[in-house]
């Protein structure tokens, strides 16, 4: 006589095979482990080492695997951007669960180690090798994370391929700061070069680096096509203006971001606003001799400069005139001498 559960075999199977235990299975069913046990051990339904690890593991982590479901605050735009430019996702040959890694030299290990207690896994910390530094790596073994990031655009190739730049689509105006601020951090820079010029840029894919500086021009910056440079695509700004609009717009109110880059990013507006200062002194002291006496060819040979530099400020000052009335009365103050 056959049981009175034969007819749920098939879904018990099923079940099992996706995860499912079995005191969960006689739960939902209402009958004992032990039969549910019997019945799979029947139909020779056995989970490799690697399938078992891979369900505790899931288990263990599912209420963190919807970290980036929604995104919705700082640290999540953030991570999402260093995850897109300096994360990688990958499906393991023999079949399993998606992984995505991330890993980064051992000065900035802090922000590894931030984003795997958000996401709440380890890190593992590999020693130095001759020429390269310490190296601190944090991996999450997850389907729905991985599957999840692919909705933003991730793909195994993100850097070099022609995936659409989807996450840019999913960020928030108010968030935007923060993630860009991540891609930055993963895969750009921020420093001052030799051409005496801050620099600030990224390299991925073109769409990515495409949708990048069109979120930038949208605060006032110069548009910047990507340039191919090998087999990924660059933009980089280094106009004074345009860097400190930059800077600015990723570091207001920041509260995650790499200490390396956001020192640099404080040295280059300390310098730019010093010389902004000295340019107006310089600019002020070149109007005062104009004004009373000086001619641009004098002006640009005490100040070492060319002439049409004097004339420029002068012109930018709108001081023409009053060179004129100086001029003029010093010329009738010696007449009537």
């Amino acid at each position: 006589m056959p049981s009175r559960y034969s007819k749920y075999y098939d879904e018990w199977v099923e079940l099992y095979m996706n995860g499912l235990g079995s005191p969960d299975i006689a739960k939902k069913y209402g009958c004992s482990d032990t039969t549910i046990r019997n019945i799979i051990r029947k139909f020779g339904v056995i989970r490799t080492r690697s399938e078992v690890s891979a369900i505790i593991h899931s288990n263990r982590h599912k209420d963190h695997d919807s970290y980036f479901d929604y995104i919705d605050t700082e640290e999540k735009s953030y991570f999402l951007g260093l995850l897109l430019s300096d994360g990688c996702i990958s499906v393991p040959k023999e079949g399993g669960q998606q992984t995505v890694a991330i890993n980064m030299q051992i000065d900035d290990g802090y922000i590894v180690e931030q984003l795997a207690i958000a996401l709440c896994r380890n890190v593992c910390y590999k020693p130095s090798k001759p020429g390269h530094k310490a190296v601190v790596t944090m991996s999450a073994t997850s389907n729905h994370i991985v599957n999840t990031l692919r909705g933003y655009g991730f793909t195994e190739r993100k850097s070099t391929d022609d995936h659409d730049a989807i996450g840019f689509k999913y960020i928030h105006n108010t968030l935007m700061p923060h993630f860009i601020r991540g891609i930055i951090d993963g895969d750009g820079w921020i420093f001052w070069g030799n051409g005496n010029n801050p620099h600030i840029g990224c390299c991925g894919n073109f769409n990515d680096m495409n949708s990048l500086s069109l979120a930038l021009s949208s605060i006032g910056c110069k548009y910047k096509p990507p340039k191919i440079k090998g087999c990924i695509y660059v933009v980089n700004w280094c106009s004074f203006s345009d860097v400190t609009k930059i800077l600015n717009y990723i570091y207001d109110n920041a509260t995650v971001y790499l200490r390396r880059k956001k020192n640099n990013a404080d040295q280059i507006i300390d310098r730019i606003v010093t010389r902004k200062i000295e340019k107006e002194n310089y600019n002020s002291r070149i109007l005062e001799d104009y004004i009373t006496d000086g001619s641009t060819r004098k002006l640009a040979k005490k100040y070492g400069c060319c002439a049409e530099k004097v004339r420029l400020i002068v012109r930018n000052a709108g001081k023409s005139r009053t060179r004129k009335y100086a001029l003029m009365k010093r010329r009738m103050g010696s007449k009537e001498a």
